[in-house]
């Protein structure tokens, strides 16, 4: 009915924790391993709504392996993804954004809170959201262009919140890479995916 992965996803043998274990394989074993076992091979038939939990320094699973995983699900896509969140048993259990997530779907009342594809204008970013809860808080989150990406130090901004839109006026650097998320007043907290601003 739902899925929530967190932390994981696929694209391992292009960037992740175990690129020293693929460099050990033949180009064989390599390719028998991916055909098999990594998720990009299965993502594309995900059918039931999917929440996906991360953090922006994740040292196993990249940012950049992460979009290329959930761009690839065709059906409802969430994303909670937090700045700095550590790694580990309990902190990938404690979000209270899964059981929300899941209660959304398998219980009837308060929805989950959603938040649209951030759209770049000018010297903004702009997302349309929707909540049965009221948004208490939004935020711009940028880092660096350049860096692996479980090293980039990210920085988070106050949004504007004007009526069910979050805007933030982006920073002078360039290039940054750049989300949106917003905050119910439950914690529950949803993100948009990130963009490479040149």
């Amino acid at each position: 009915k739902v899925s929530i992965p967190v932390y994981g996803c696929g694209f391992l043998h292009q960037n992740s924790f175990w690129l020293p274990r693929f460099n050990t394989m033949s180009p064989k074993q390599r390719d028998l391993w991916v055909s098999c076992f990594d998720p990009s091979i299965y993502l594309s038939g995900i059918q039931c709504p999917i929440l996906w939990v991360n953090g922006t320094n994740d040292f196993a699973y990249p940012m950049d392996s992460y979009q290329k995983s959930y761009d690839m699900v065709p059906g409802e896509v969430n994303l909670c993804i937090r700045v700095n969140m550590p790694h580990g048993h309990p902190q990938g259990w404690t979000p209270m954004e899964i059981g929300r997530f899941v209660d959304s779907h398998l219980k009837e009342g308060r929805s989950f809170p959603r938040i649209s594809e951030m759209k770049v204008e000018k010297n903004s970013v702009n997302s349309i959201f929707e909540s049965q809860l009221k948004i208490k808080e939004g935020s711009l989150h940028f880092t660096k262009k350049e860096g692996p990406w479980n090293n980039r130090k990210w920085q988070t901004l106050p949004a504007i919140l004007d009526g069910n839109t979050v805007v933030a006026h982006l920073p002078d650097e360039r290039p940054i890479v750049v989300y949106l998320s917003i905050t119910d007043d439950q914690g529950a907290l949803v993100s948009t995916p990130h963009q490479i601003i040149l």
